[in-house]
């Protein structure tokens, strides 16, 4: 997950907008995040690699937590999943 983070603001600094990647709440994100990697009796909620892609995806789309780029950003998070795990 951290790995996600770490590319994702570096790929942010390459868009020369002010409201790119500006989340509307502050905590936003890390919640969406968070929910994707909880665990319910000992285990993961979404266990597959797949299911926490899905659910990402529909969070991210759902809660629209940025001002601009959402779409974009949660592309970035669905496919970077693979990459920090």
């Amino acid at each position: 997950m951290r790995n996600v983070k770490k590319w994702f603001h570096t790929w942010r600094i390459s868009f020369k907008s002010d409201i790119f990647g500006v989340e509307k709440e502050k905590g936003k994100v890390e919640g969406i995040l968070a929910a994707v990697y909880q665990s319910v009796f000992g285990g993961d909620v979404y266990p597959s690699l797949e299911e926490k892609a899905a659910n990402l995806l529909y969070f991210m789309i759902k809660d629209h937590p940025y001002a601009d780029g959402c779409k974009r950003i949660c592309s970035i998070f669905v496919f970077g999943i693979p990459c920090s795990e």
